[in-house]
């Protein structure tokens, strides 16, 4: 999310905007967060960067960013750490042998005209 993203409720100006993180945070009300909902289309590209790759999605997709309000300090709660997970190098999981059969046995049983290719994937399926 961006910088101005977190902020774009406050009607702030230029000058108030180009702030730390922290100097931003400071400026949200107490208790006032902020849920933004960010439309994606699948085949969103980057602009200009290095680290990000296009996004290739089957399907359009909605982005969520919530930045979170300070607490008052009425409320006698203590700081909180907020943490991130990442969760880049988690694959999807490998179909089981009885999910493989049946999307094998549904793709025969639809084939009406006796050319269906077998993927090599499912060939080398144990």
């Amino acid at each position: 999310m961006s910088r101005p993203d977190r902020v774009v409720d406050l009607r702030l100006s230029s000058e108030q905007l180009s702030g730390k993180d922290d100097e931003l945070q400071a400026l949200r009300p107490l208790g006032k967060g902020l849920l933004l909902l960010y439309p994606v289309s699948k085949d969103s590209a980057p602009l200009g960067s290095q680290v990000r790759a296009r996004l290739d999605a089957a399907e359009d997709v909605i982005g969520v960013g919530m930045v979170f309000p300070d607490v008052p300090p009425s409320r006698g709660w203590s700081e909180v750490d907020y943490l991130a997970v990442d969760l880049s190098l988690v694959g999807e999981p490998e179909p089981e042998a009885d999910e493989a059969e049946e999307e094998f046995t549904a793709a025969l049983s639809d084939d009406t005209e006796d050319d269906y290719v077998v993927p090599e994937d499912v060939l080398d399926r144990p």
